[in-house]
């Protein structure tokens, strides 16, 4: 089959679940093309991404995202000038805001387009997270791609209400796409609250390959330091009190009370500082891990 993946970065290194679904689908034999905003490249990469060549797939969705707002219009207009004739009819389709709203108004929708050079070329577009969900859908809505439409849900993009834009758009995503999965039951059922349609929304498990991992188990000395290293986006219902949490679970909690003073966090993360508390420690995952 050919496939295309719809997704922001890649290869990201704080994303790993999607370069195990590309590896996946080309281990199965697949034709795959990914579709992002921006290559991550090779440097600090997972072995596979250089090993199979990850960074050489994608297509950039918007070659002019860089750009400051100007002149990024500016390029966009260029683009509809100089290509819009080649596909008249998709030229006016992606800029028709009934179909984009304001990602056609600002020539958006039609950039996207533009990275699709061949129509129906693909059997499914299978989006990473629900924003890329709304991308699909108004590519499709505009004709870009006759494809069966498949939305990953991730956490975020259905916990957070706006994530997938207002009601009228998550109604667009969710009458346009064909399959929906999510990576957990509460993901799923926080999309279903959100107007996704159950019968078409499955759970698919997108996790850590334990398989490269090997079990060590670990004792601690009475009253020795506990030291925890966190990997993920400093946001805090992922690290900010992940440390605790496992302290109280893991441990007595009349010892707990000995060592939670000198428990402290080490975080590697490539994304966002978004904790109320800043950690003791951040560390540049590339500067932290061989």
């Amino acid at each position: 089959m050919r496939i295309a993946v719809i997704t922001g970065v890649f290869p990201s290194l704080s994303e790993t679940f999607v370069i195990n679904h590309v590896v996946a689908l080309l281990d199965r034999g697949h034709d795959v093309t990914v579709f992002a905003f921006k290559s991550g490249g090779t440097a600090g990469a997972h072995d596979i991404v250089r090993a199979r060549g990850l960074d050489r797939m994608v297509r950039l969705l918007d070659p002019f995202i860089a750009d400051t707002p100007v002149v990024r219009l500016l390029r966009r207009i260029g683009l509809l000038l100089t290509a819009g004739w080649r596909r008249p009819g998709l030229a006016f389709r992606a800029i028709d805001p009934r179909i984009g709203g304001r990602a056609a108004l600002n020539l958006s929708l039609f950039t996207y387009a533009q990275a699709f050079r061949r129509p129906r070329a693909f059997d499914v577009v299978h989006c990473h997270f629900a924003w890329a969900g709304l991308i699909g859908t108004r590519l499709k809505k505009a004709s870009v791609f006759e494809s069966k439409l498949v939305v990953t849900f991730h956490g975020a993009d259905v916990n957070v209400r706006q994530a997938i834009g207002y009601p009228r758009t998550r109604r667009l995503v969710f009458e346009t796409a064909d399959w929906f999965t999510a990576n957990t039951e509460f993901t799923r059922q926080q999309a279903i609250a959100l107007g996704c349609p159950a019968e078409r929304c499955s759970i698919w498990h997108m996790g850590v390959d334990t398989r490269l991992f090997e079990f060590r188990s670990r004792s601690v000395a009475d009253g020795e330091t506990i030291r925890l290293f966190a990997i993920g986006r400093l946001i805090e219902k992922k690290v900010g009190r992940a440390g605790r949490a496992f302290v109280e679970q893991e441990f007595d909690l009349e010892r707990c009370a000995r060592v939670i003073d000198s428990l402290y966090e080490e975080l590697a993360s490539d994304g966002s500082r978004d904790l109320q508390h800043e950690p003791e420690r951040h560390l540049p995952i590339g500067e932290s891990c061989e």
